[in-house]
């Protein structure tokens, strides 16, 4: 069934490029199968659109790399 959820999901995003509820629920399935760069970048498209998103916010939060800390100057 998730081969069709991605299906469905990828054709509602075909007609409507800007659906973010369609992008949110394909950031779920991407998070469920591990796959952290579309993860990312759908994640970073949907809070530009979306800014106030609080859930994508710290979903993205998850998905960042941290950036290495630097010993004090």
């Amino acid at each position: 069934h998730v081969r069709d959820a991605y299906q469905d999901l990828r054709q509602a995003l075909a007609v409507d490029p800007d659906d973010v509820e369609a992008m949110y629920e394909l950031v779920q399935l991407y998070v469920r199968h591990d796959r952290q760069d579309q993860t990312k970048a759908l994640l970073e498209r949907i809070v530009r659109m979306r800014p106030t998103q609080v859930e994508a916010w710290l979903d993205l939060s998850k998905v960042q790399t941290p950036a290495p800390l630097r010993e004090p100057a």
